[in-house]
């Protein structure tokens, strides 16, 4: 061999390249183009007619051991997947992958902190809901005794003002990318980019909210046709005292159940498109998870806010303030409370995104922060006069937080007004207040907790020590899983909630006791009677601390799995389907 003859090299040569020394063997295959065989002959060896032909790969050449590489590369990792398996029932923040992820900075995080801690009590409140009737009623000293009845602290289970919370959350993130751009728009083309985002807005908005839910539906199914919700028959409360929720009609197998939640998922879709007006939502009665009512209000809100962005988008910003200002109060007026705290995020967003606190990237802000302790030492050229303003802006400031404090505590007081309406004139200022509640309102408390709402997102926006709180792990982590939260926690408290509560209530003699046919003698005395809710009480209390790591687990596994997927999957159509320069392509 010549030393001078370079070598050559197969490394990196094409998957299906053949070498010169076999190419021979397949020239005449590559001549005979009506037929997809080669026989044994073509490939040097015996050409007996009673030879059979041996198939080709749809490559026209045979199959090589760059293919059976491929296979086997896929086999491999089919296999790793399946041994990775366990990893995905693993919460997120015990996984190693996860811990290593960084965590978004924004001066907007604090909104998901206040959406997970929302979602926590709307959770907190359906568990206990059916085993204290007594939480629909506000504290009076005589009916109504129980300290957890008192304003503020029945925050801790206020589902109705967390619900309150999404809507208004949902109006400010849902508006602030509208806002941002607004600010900076100067030209028609800027213009043209805030419709375009709106546009990808709209398109997307849909696919978000409804695909995961159809995640819940196939739970619910299954949870029913395996028999877990059936410790609680339908029809039947057992000894569940407060509110018990449906649950979908058991079908004889599980194929059928699954047959009826999809029916059932269908039927949710068209929920939208066939209801009109702000009535539709008492005349929502889903039985696979009552609880998912927000989602149509979340979708046709969500339109309503869009389109009044883009009708005023070119207006003036006070001429705008005034606008969204005034279509709040009239839905707010009119019993329409949902559209009212969509309306008000909108405003919330244009008046945070202009306060000097707020760091825009684009938009730099050249204002003196009268929220700060004050301005540094050398400001002005005379020492006094500079410690003179300083002890101004000091004073501002702490008036200013006094009275967004005191704003904000009165906020937490009308959030808290009570289910039912008080009757008694002790119910802590609750009687005085249904005097001013409109009579276009079905659900009194509705009026009152929406505008409690209002103040705290007003107050919460300007308080920094608040956002700093609501930044904590712990917040951000209930708001990555907020959402993944609030559609799986009904179908767990059903299931395992109902049924370790009614487990330990027979093996403490609860059950039985507490029956007043078997017992009437029980009812006679007091004492036994306050043994009795003690350890019910109890039972229930235990019974959180077991439902709610296992909640969270699930909805953990579940954002993975179909909240963030749904999310990568609504973007990735909109690419497909969109002409032209997507969402991601738009400066911001």
């Amino acid at each position: 061999m010549n030393p001078n003859t370079p070598i050559k090299s197969y490394r990196y040569l094409p998957v299906h390249w053949i070498p010169p020394a076999d190419q021979k063997m397949f020239d005449k295959k590559e001549k005979e183009k009506d037929s997809p065989f080669v026989t044994v002959a073509d490939l040097g060896g015996s050409s007996e007619p009673s030879t059979p032909k041996t198939p080709l790969p749809p490559s026209g050449r045979p199959f090589m051991y760059s293919e059976q590489r491929a296979v086997r590369n896929y086999l491999l990792k089919l296999w790793h997947r399946i041994l990775s398996l366990p990893l995905i029932l693993t919460p997120s923040f015990l996984s190693h992958r996860h811990s290593k992820t960084p965590s978004k900075s924004s001066q907007t995080t604090w909104l998901d902190g206040l959406r997970g801690i929302a979602s926590f009590i709307v959770f907190f409140a359906h568990y206990t809901q059916a085993y204290f009737p007594s939480e629909r009623w506000a504290y009076d000293g005589k009916f109504s005794r129980y300290w957890t009845q008192l304003p503020i602290i029945r925050l801790v289970y206020g589902g109705h003002a967390a619900v309150a919370i999404f809507f208004a959350i949902s109006g400010f993130a849902l508006s602030l990318k509208s806002v941002l751009n607004l600010k900076q728009q100067q030209s028609e083309g800027r213009s043209h980019n805030l419709l375009t985002m709106l546009s990808s807005s709209m398109s997307r908005r849909f696919v978000r909210l409804y695909l995961p839910c159809a995640g819940t539906f196939l739970l619910v199914g299954v949870f029913v046709g395996f028999g877990w919700f059936e410790i609680v028959p339908q029809g039947k409360f057992g000894h569940l005292t407060g509110v018990v929720e449906l649950r979908p009609p058991y079908k004889e197998n599980i194929f059928d159940q699954l047959a009826w939640s999809f029916w059932d998922y269908y039927e949710f879709i068209m929920l939208p498109i066939q209801g009109g007006g702000s009535k539709f939502i008492k005349t929502y009665a889903q039985e696979t998870d009552i609880h998912l009512w927000t989602i149509p209000v979340e979708a046709k809100e969500s339109m309503v806010l869009f389109l009044t962005i883009a009708a005023i988008c070119r207006f003036k910003r006070w001429i705008r303030l005034c606008i969204i200002w005034g279509l709040c109060l009239v839905n707010l007026f009119n019993s329409n409370w949902p559209r009212s705290l969509f309306l008000f995020g909108f405003m919330m967003a244009e008046i945070y995104t202009h306060t000097p606190e707020f760091r825009d990237p684009i938009v730099t802000l050249e204002l003196p922060n009268i929220l700060s302790p004050g301005l540094p030492r050398g400001t002005f050229e005379d020492e006094e006069e500079d410690e003179e303003i300083g002890m101004v802006l000091k004073c501002v400031s702490y008036m200013t937080t006094s009275i967004l404090t005191a704003l904000l505590f009165l906020g937490l007081f009308l959030a808290s007004f009570p289910e039912n309406p008080p009757f008694h004139r002790l119910t802590t200022g609750f009687t005085n207040l249904l005097h001013f509640i409109p009579i276009q309102y079905e659900e009194l408390h509705r009026f009152w907790i929406a505008i409690g709402v209002m103040m705290i997102m007003f107050s919460i926006t300007h308080l920094h020590m608040i956002q700093g709180w609501l930044n904590s792990k712990v917040a951000q982590y209930l708001g990555k899983i907020s959402f993944s939260l609030y559609l799986v926690h009904g179908t767990v408290n059903r299931s395992l909630g109902y049924f370790f509560c009614h487990m330990m209530w027979s093996a403490l003699g609860v059950t039985t006791q507490r029956n007043r046919e078997l017992n009437p003698e029980v009812y006679e005395d007091m004492m036994i009677l306050n043994k009795l809710e003690v350890r019910r009480v109890a039972v229930v209390f235990w019974g959180f601390l077991i439902v709610a790591p296992v909640t969270i687990v699930i909805a953990d596994v579940f954002w993975r799995a179909v909240d963030k997927p749904s999310v990568k999957f609504s973007r990735w159509l909109e690419r497909k389907l969109v002409q032209g320069e997507t969402e991601k392509e738009i400066p911001t």
